[in-house]
C-alpha cells in the first residue's frame, strides 16, 4: 500500500507524517501481535464486504467477557425490564390508588413516574449486571459488552432462538407497561423485587393482576383479554 493512499483523506496531523518514518513504523510494528490481528479483520472485512457481497456473522468474541454467555445476557436483560416495572409500581400503586385510571391526574402520574424510572436506567443495567456475573465494572463498559454482545449472539444462527426470546421479553414489557397504565393492571410478582434475587424471564403468556380494591377480588387477565378491550 502507498503512503498517499494511507494519507488521503485523512488529518492535517497525519499528513506530516514522511515515507520515510512511515516505512520504519511499518517494519517496527509488523509482527505485533494486535496489528496482525486487526489486518486479519480488516481483510476478512474486505473479503466480506467486496468480494462475496456479504458478511455472514459479526463477531465481537474476542472483546466481551468469555463467561458473559447468551443465558446471562437474558437474565440481565429479562430483569433490568422486570426492576423498571417493579419500581414504577411501587411509585404509582400507592400514591394513585384512589385515582380513576380515565383521569388527568392518573395519566400525568403514570406518565412523570414512567419517565422519571427510565431515567436511571443506566443504573439498572450496571447494578443488575453486577449482580448477574459477580463482576463490578464501568457503566460505559457495561453498555459496551451488553451492547457487542447482542451484536455477537443475535447475528449467530445457532441462537436464533435465543433472539426470538429477547423480543419476546421486550414484546411482553412493552404489553405490561400498556396494562399498568391503561387499566392499573400488574404483572404477577411485580410486588417482588427481582433484583433480589435474578432470574430468566418466564417466556410463557403472563397474566395480569388487577389493583386490589376495596371489597373487591383481585382479578388476573391474559394478554388476548388485555388486548380485547383496548380494541373496544
Amino acid at each position: 500500500m502507498k503512503l498517499n493512499q494511507c494519507l488521503e483523506g485523512q488529518s492535517e496531523g497525519i499528513k506530516g507524517l514522511t515515507s520515510e518514518q512511515f516505512n520504519v513504523w511499518t517494519q517496527n510494528f509488523e509482527e505485533n501481535e494486535s496489528v496482525k490481528n486487526h489486518e486479519k479483520h480488516f481483510k476478512m472485512l474486505h473479503e466480506g464486504v467486496f468480494i462475496h457481497q456479504k458478511i455472514e456473522r459479526i463477531n465481537y468474541e474476542k472483546d466481551l467477557p468469555k463467561d458473559f454467555t447468551p443465558e446471562k445476557y437474558m437474565t440481565v436483560y429479562s430483569t433490568i425490564w422486570k426492576s423498571v416495572r417493579h419500581q414504577i409500581w411501587k411509585k404509582v400503586a400507592t400514591v394513585g390508588a384512589n385515582l380513576v385510571v380515565t383521569s388527568p391526574e392518573w395519566k400525568a402520574l403514570f406518565k412523570s413516574v414512567y419517565e422519571a424510572v427510565h431515567a436511571d436506567f443506566e443504573k439498572f443495567r450496571k447494578d443488575i449486571y453486577e449482580l448477574v456475573t459477580g463482576k463490578k465494572a464501568d457503566s460505559k463498559v457495561i453498555k459496551k459488552i451488553m451492547q457487542k454482545s447482542y451484536i455477537n449472539f443475535a447475528s449467530n444462527p445457532a441462537h436464533a432462538a435465543w433472539t426470538h426470546q429477547i423480543n419476546a421479553v421486550a414484546t411482553e414489557h412493552g404489553k405490561a407497561i400498556n396494562a399498568m397504565n391503561q387499566f392499573k393492571l400488574y404483572p404477577a410478582g411485580i410486588e417482588v423485587d427481582p433484583t433480589v434475587s435474578a432470574f430468566m424471564d418466564d417466556l410463557e403468556e403472563p397474566t395480569f393482576t388487577e389493583a386490589a380494591k376495596t371489597n373487591e377480588k383481585s382479578t388476573t387477565l391474559k394478554h388476548s383479554e388485555i388486548e380485547q378491550k383496548l380494541a373496544n
